[in-house]
Parts: structure tokens; sequence; C-alpha cells
């Protein structure tokens, strides 16, 4: 028989400034009660056994005489020896140090009893618009270990519990007896069903895992699920892979909502590695859409001047390459007529078309398709770069456009899940979270698509740009400095690549199990990056070995090669700031263009003929070192002779254009260095009694030499040829 019994505990007073910590055990068979704090332990006696099995008597209420906050009551059907209480206390004081108090109170329709809340204000505020939940991937234990020697310490360690822990009076489980995968295995397949911790597997990204409500894990010292008690702290256990903490934010100000992911991986080469990772996705609506809609029409706009632009060039390149293909086929036909008339006139058989021959012409036309191709890399990247901008754009607009929808339909259901009804079960709330999570992550994924994407447009254009730079001499010095010091630095960049390669394979092997900054090659290889810029590793000091490794990579890398590196480069910009003080036409940038752009204007006004036009005649021109009004009118692309008139004024202005003055030696010298040497020559040539030739001297000395050189080879010819001898006998009028 039992009987309502009420249990007065006396003890030492409370602290108001920490928690507490109470043990009450009764036993019927002693008839006492203990009980145990953090302050000391005390025992009353009883009469009459406690009701165990009547659930209405059994237990009822706790009375607390004076203002308390109460945590969470554990009910343990069996006695607990003070050993293990006082465990249990030390796991837990830790804990309960950072907690406040209860989340929630009985309302008792008291206005003197109420706590006020302060609000903290943020600089923009974010709704967190589901609780944390805390998704873990799990395996199951391997029968065997990858090393014997693994296997035989696992048999070892289960064979010393059962001695020492599961001996009398201690009594283990069954399966703990059995199987010493349960005390300790190593992970084997990936689990993708069955129950853990009172959880059913779901599916995440792609995973087979379990969650939980990260509140249960962390604010709760155990769990009461499916008739079974589970203590929190082995809800992460040898066999969990990868733990994953998943917080969705929503921003009202920035229309912006955010994805918090912690994620535990103690599947890592290193013993665990813990990434933080952040995802917005942003709403366009209203006026910000108008505006990046607007945005992109105008990025439309240019990509169609660069299309016609594209295609003009392809034009004109077409037309160059299909005239050195004529100019190709043009010089060997009057090789091969020269050849013909040459053995007709010796009376010999005109020779056939060796396969030498063909090889030539066959490499002569590959060397202009090289030529083209080369020529036309610039306008296909061009085209690469608007067809992938047109790409871009037709994906981004409509994925702006639904953003609001998107956002409505996945983040409303997120924020509508009822997480406080009691008919819905855990597993259905948890399931409908990573549901909407998963529609969320591929929004968020296809943005992130799109940026890549963007990115790799934006690096092509950024390259495109540093190309476009070597139209003027003054922009050029990036370009020019690199194609004057590739082969170098294409070699330096080899032997940093295999000095690289070297340090962060011995870092990685001697310093990996000691510091997370080597503890695998790829981070070793960032670190050695940053050491290579003067950001040495930290506490590099407290070990010989990483003294010496420094040392020797400071000496090396640091010193060494990086200024091998600098003075190619710092050689090869000094050329090209040669080239450009020898370049005669070289101007400054804002003049050139300005320059262009009246040039332009006038050849519109005036009838000019275009550059490729003109330069296209000019060309031809190869004996000519200045042209003048005869020269330009004969060519037939001005529109009249006063379009050549105000042609030649305008191009006079410059300096660089002027005619090439003549003296009796030739060409007159550019420069005060080459008219030093010029006239030193003359001079020398006067003093030691040598006749230097005027200009035109040689160029009758020349003719003479062709006149006999042709009388020679008249002599070969039969007496029936005697046309085509007086033809070569007759000397070439001189020049003018």
């Amino acid at each position: 028989q039992c009987q309502d019994i009420m249990e007065n505990v006396e003890m030492k007073t409370a602290s108001n400034e920490e928690w507490t910590f109470f043990a009450i055990t009764r036993s019927n068979k002693e008839r006492d009660t203990s009980v145990m704090t953090n302050l000391g332990k005390w025992w009353e006696g009883s009469t009459m056994e406690q009701c165990l099995f009547d659930p209405d008597r059994f237990f009822t209420a706790i009375e607390v005489n004076y203002p308390s906050l109460v945590s969470p009551i554990m009910m343990i059907p069996e006695v607990v020896p003070i050993a293990a209480l006082q465990a249990s206390y030390l796991k837990s004081v830790k804990d309960m140090q950072s907690k406040s108090g209860p989340t929630s109170r009985a309302d008792t329709g008291d206005d003197s009893e109420l706590i006020e809340v302060t609000k903290n204000e943020f600089a923009q505020p974010s709704v967190l618009i589901a609780p944390p939940i805390i998704f873990q991937t799990r395996a199951h234990p391997a029968e065997s270990c990858p090393s014997e020697f693994s296997n035989t310490f696992i048999n070892q360690q289960h064979q010393r519990m059962l001695q020492a822990q599961c001996a009398l009076p201690f009594v283990c489980s069954g399966d703990v007896m059995r199987e010493p995968s349960k005390l300790l295995a190593c992970a084997g397949e990936a689990v993708e069903e069955g129950m853990q911790f009172g959880l059913n597997v779901l599916d995440f990204q792609g995973e087979k895992g379990y969650a939980d409500f990260l509140y249960s894990v962390t604010e709760s010292v155990f769990l009461f699920r499916e008739g079974a008690l589970f203590e929190t702290n082995e809800f992460v256990d040898a066999m969990t892979r990868a733990a994953k903490v998943l917080l969705v934010f929503y921003t009202p100000e920035a229309d912006t909502t955010t994805v918090l992911t912690l994620t535990a991986d103690f599947e890592s080469s290193a013993s665990m590695t813990v990434e933080i990772e952040i995802q917005h996705f942003e709403i366009l609506e209203a006026a910000q859409l108008q505006r990046y809609i607007v945005v992109q029409i105008l990025v439309l706009v240019s990509i169609a001047i660069m299309v016609i632009d594209i295609i003009h060039n392809l034009k004109l390149t077409v037309q160059k390459c299909l005239e050195n293909h004529r100019k190709a086929a043009d010089y060997d036909l009057g090789r091969r007529r020269s050849s013909q008339e040459a053995a007709g006139m010796a009376g010999k058989a005109v020779p056939r078309k060796t396969c030498s021959s063909q090889w030539k012409q066959v490499m002569m036309i590959a060397g202009d398709v090289l030529s083209s191709l080369r020529e036309l890399f610039k306008d296909l990247v061009d085209a690469v770069i608007a067809v992938m901008v047109i790409v871009y754009i037709a994906y981004r607009i409509p994925s702006k456009v639904a953003s609001a929808d998107d956002t409505m339909r996945v983040v409303g259901q997120l924020a509508n899940i009822d997480w406080s009804n009691r008919g819905i079960t855990l597993e259905e709330k948890t399931s409908s979270f990573l549901k909407y999570m998963n529609q969320l992550d591929q929004l968020i994924n296809s943005e992130l698509l799109l940026n890549q994407f963007c990115n790799v447009v934006l690096i092509l254009s950024l390259l495109r740009l540093i190309k476009c730079t070597s139209m003027h001499p003054r922009l050029a010095l990036l370009e020019g400095t690199i194609k004057k010091a590739w082969d170098d630095l294409w070699h330096a960049a080899i032997l940093i690549l295999l000095l690289m390669t070297c340090f962060a394979g011995i870092a990685t092997w001697r310093f990996g199990s000691d510091r997370e900054d080597f503890a695998t090659f790829e981070s070793s290889l960032q670190k050695l990056f940053e050491m290579t810029f003067g950001e040495f590793p930290d506490e590099w000091t407290e070990s010989r070995d990483m003294q010496l490794f420094t040392v020797l990579y400071f000496m090396i890398v640091f010193l060494l090669v990086q200024n091998f590196l600098l003075a190619v480069i710092v050689e090869a910009y000094m050329g090209v700031r040669k080239d450009n003080e020898d370049l005669e036409t070289e101007q400054e940038f804002l003049l050139d263009i300005f320059s262009s752009i009246v040039a332009h204007w006038k050849a519109h006004r005036e009838g000019w003929p275009t550059p490729y036009q003109l330069g296209s005649q000019l060309e031809k021109w190869t004996a000519r070192h200045s042209v003048g009004f005869r020269d330009l009118h004969s060519t037939a692309a001005f529109r009249s002779k006063e379009a050549v008139v105000r042609f030649l004024r305008h191009y006079a202005r410059y300096e660089f254009l002027a005619p090439i003055a003549f003296d009796d030696y030739g060409p007159e010298p550019s420069n005060e260095q080459e008219k030093l040497a010029h006239d030193l020559e003359i001079r020398l040539g006067k003093a030691m009694g040598l006749h230097i030739p005027t200009l035109k001297e040689f160029a009758h000395e020349n003719l003479e030499i062709a006149s006999q050189r042709a009388q020679r080879r008249n002599r070969a010819l039969p007496p029936e040829k005697e046309g085509s001898r007086k033809q070569l006998l007759s000397p070439p009028t001189p020049p003018t």
C-alpha cells in the first residue's frame, strides 16, 4: 500500500548568481530519500512506499517557496550512484553557465511578475525565418579497419572494457558484449536507411542523413523519443561523417534571403575541418528591376555595335587574305613564265612542275592562312565575348524578373512552417524544411552558376582590354613588356612551379600533422604563395625544422627567384621604352585621339580615301621614299584635285611625315649621332685617298653591272634568238 508523500527538502542556501544542481533519489527498498546538490548531500527517512505504478499519484509537483528558475527535469527509473550524479553535474555545469533562464513561462495573469525584455538594435535587422537545423550524415561501422594493427587494437580495447567496465556487479548490454564495433570501429559505407537518435533518414542536397533542431541537441541534456531516452552529447559520435548547421535569414530592407551554413567535416585529411558558407538570394522589384533592365539593354546596344565592328573587321581580313593569296598565285605564275621563257631561249624542254615547287606553293599558302588566322583571332575572341554576353543576359533577366515570385514561393513556405504545432511530427517539420531548403539551394546555385559565367566573361574582357592597349605605343607598356619578356617569363614560371611543388610537398609531409596551414597540399601551396609576398607562418621560430624550412624558402624563392622575375620584367620594360623613344610617329594618347577624329571628319567632308584603300595603293610602291601630288592623284582614290591638295596640307603639319632629304651620298641622317658618323666616314675616306661614290655614281655602276650580266646571257643564246638578243643588249633607261 502506498500513500501520498510530500518530501520537504532542506538544504543550504542556494546561490542567486548561478545554477544549483539537485538530484533527489527515492528508494522504496530502503524507504529513504536522499538529496544531492553541488552544495552537499542529505538523507531523510520515510515509513511509506512511493506509488510507482499509479500515474496520477507517482509525481505531482515541485513546490518552491521563493522565486527561482527551474531547468527541465529528468526522471531516471533507477537508483543512480553518487559518482554518476557527480559526473552528470560536471558534464552540464559548463553548458548551464551560459543559460539565462527558460524561453517561455506560464501566464499567471499577474503583471507584477512581468520581466522587461531589452531589444538590441542592429544596423540592418534580419529575421531568422526558421529555427536552426542540424543535419548530419553517418556511416555504418566497418567490419574491419584498413590495417591489421587497428583491428587488433580494437579487439584488445574491447576485452579490457569487458574485464573492467562490464564485470560484476556491472552489466553491459548484449550488443556491447558481443560486438567490438559497438565500442570502437572504423567508418564504413554511408548510412542510407534506418533510425538514429529517434529520427528517420531524410534527403538534403543529394545526401542521406538525419535532421534535428539545433536547440534540442544543444539546450537539453537528454531527449525522450520513440519510448527511448537519448543523451544529446551522443548525437555526434565516431560514425558521424559530416554535420551541417543551417540558418535561414531574411532582411526586409535589402530584400535578401541569406543562408548561413556551418559544416564540420570529420572525414577530411586533417582531424576535422570547419567551413562557414554564406549565400544570398536577392529580390529585384519595381524601380530596381527597371534600372537593371535598362542597364542590360544598354549592354546589348554596345554588343550590337561591337558585332558590327567584328563583321567589318572580318570582311577586311578576308579581303586581305584573298589579296595575299592572289599575290602568291601571281608570283608563282610569273616564276613559271620566266622559267619557260628562259628554257625556250636556251632551246631546252620546259621543265614540269616538280613536287618541290608544289610543296613550296603549299607552304606559301599555309603561311598566308596562319597569318590570316592570327589576324582573325582578335575578332574571334570578340565574337565569343559578344555571344557569351548575349547568353548571360538571356538567362539573367528572366531570373531577376521571377526572383520575387521565387522568393514568395520558397521562402514564404519556409516561414509558414508551423513549428509550434504539436500535431505535426518532428519528421514532418524537418522534412518540409529540407524540401524548401533544396528548392532555395537550387535558386542560389543557378544564380551562382550565372555569376561564375559572368566572371569568365569579365576576365576575357579584361584580357581583351589589355590586348587593345597595344593600339597606342604609350598604352602598350603592359602588352609590350609581356611580349618581350614572354620567353623568360615562361621558363621562370616553370622554375617557380617546380620549386613551389617541392616546398609544398615537404611542408605537407613534415608539418601537416601539427599545423593547420600545412594540413593539405592545397593549403600548403596557398601558404607558400602568401610567403612569397612576405607573410610568414605564425610562430615559425618555435621549431628548428620550421626555422630551416622558412629561411630556405626565403633565400631561394623570396630573394633569388622573385628578384630574377623582377629583373626580367624591368629589362623588357626598358626595351619597350626605348622602342617608344625611337618611334618618330609616336604622340600623346589624347592628342592622337583628337587627330584621328579630325582626320576622319575631314576625310568624310573632303572625299579622301579610307586608310585601308590608300594604304593598299602605297604598299605597292616599295621603291618610293615619298609621294607627292601627282602620285596621289594618279591613284584615282580622291574626289578631286582640291581634295589631294587639302590632304597634303593636312598631313604636312606633322614633322614625322616630312619627305626624306637626300644629299650627294644618299638619305640624310635622321639624328645627330648618325650625322656625325656619316661625316666622319667621308672625311676618313678622303684623308686616306679613297673615293666614296655618290648616289648617282652608285646608280650608274649598278646599271652597268646589270648591262654586263645581260650581255653575258645573250652570248649563250642560239642564232635564231637574235631578236631576243637585241632586246636584252639594249641597256635600260637610266632614272632621271
